[in-house]
């Protein structure tokens, strides 16, 4: 979630200053951005479903770096925008599936794993406006892309790997509840 806060907090200022748009136009980056995150999350269970959540997580990951890396490089604001959608469509779907993955690990301490996995991305959120406070301070606005980028590229390399940890299906807790009184 640090990546999201980022763009959130420091998206439209970085189109309008290290881009050079209008106020009005930087703020669209923010909105393309939401967009397509919401585009990708009416379509992310589907596509975890087809694909499995491993695959669809490293892609996203790749996905988000992407977009960061041309938002930052790309230096005109078509490319720029196109970047927040490309971090938007990466961004989608990792703390649904992140949080769906905490709950399978453990269904009797599905609550417990989801709060904490939760509690994480909430600090990253936290974290994450003055992570890139300090980027910027030290680097200037135009790498304020930079640790999103890095960070989505290491959920790319090492997501995959974690989500292996959590088998692909498992009765949903509930299921097994009424098993269990069933035949009690």
């Amino acid at each position: 979630m640090l990546s999201e806060g980022a763009v959130l907090d420091w998206g439209q200022e970085f189109v309008r200053r290290a881009v050079g748009t209008t106020a009005g136009l930087a703020a669209t980056a923010v909105t393309l951005y939401s967009g397509a995150q919401f585009v990708g999350r009416l379509f992310g269970d589907k596509l975890a479903e087809y694909f499995g959540a491993r695959l669809i997580v490293g892609a996203s990951g790749v996905i988000g770096a992407a977009g960061a890396l041309l938002a930052m490089l790309g230096g005109s604001a078509p490319l720029a925008l196109t970047g927040f959608v490309l971090l938007g469509l990466g961004l989608a779907c990792m703390a649904p599936l992140m949080l769906s993955a905490a709950g399978r690990r453990d269904p009797e301490n599905a609550g417990r794993n989801i709060g904490l996995v939760n509690a994480i991305g909430y600090v990253g959120m936290l974290v994450g406006p003055a992570a890139i406070t300090v980027v910027v301070d030290n680097l200037g606005i135009e790498w304020m892309p930079l640790l999103p980028a890095i960070l989505l590229a290491l959920i790319a390399i090492g997501g995959p790997a974690l989500m292996r940890l959590v088998p692909r299906y498992h009765k949903p807790a509930s299921e097994t509840s009424r098993h269990e009184v069933a035949t009690g």
